[in-house]
């Protein structure tokens, strides 16, 4: 295997210039999704057949522009979950108000919240937001039966 030498553009030749982030930025106004936008609280299934991804792909199919605050990680596919990584709950608040601070969400799902302490810190951020439709989906365990909501949360 022959090794190149030089600089990146000597060894792979001149690259377009990049344009400033600033004038890459559109303006508010077309940033704003024209479609309602809906905000699910979840957990991050691999095998994509639940949580945030079954809900973002759910939205897309109904025309709405899909959000996100993932509550958990589980490394799962349809037979069995593997491992799941509970996120601190001040992450799934901060997840929560960055959509809030640049969209106008128009409805909230939740799904797996995992615990009561991020049970605790999800209902605080929604009760900063009243008015808006929440749909509660109280999952608390996995269609191969393993346990997605801590015991003590009940």
């Amino acid at each position: 295997m022959k090794h190149r030498t030089g600089t990146l553009a000597e060894t792979h030749g001149t690259f377009p210039r990049v344009p400033s982030p600033e004038s890459r930025v559109p303006d508010v106004e077309s940033r704003v999704p024209a479609v309602p936008v809906v905000l699910t609280i979840a957990g991050s299934d691999s095998g994509g057949g639940a949580g945030i991804q079954a809900d973002l792909k759910t939205f897309m199919a109904r025309g709405v522009h899909g959000t996100s605050a993932i509550t958990a990680v589980t490394a799962q596919n349809t037979r069995s979950v593997r491992s799941m990584h509970v996120l601190p709950p001040r992450e799934v608040r901060a997840q929560i108000e960055a959509v809030f601070a640049d969209f106008p969400v128009a409805a909230i799902k939740t799904g797996m919240l995992a615990d009561a302490a991020t049970i605790r810190a999800v209902a605080r951020a929604l009760r900063e937001h009243p008015g808006v439709p929440l749909v509660l989906d109280p999952v608390m365990i996995a269609t191969s039966g393993a346990r997605l909501l801590d015991a003590r949360a009940i």
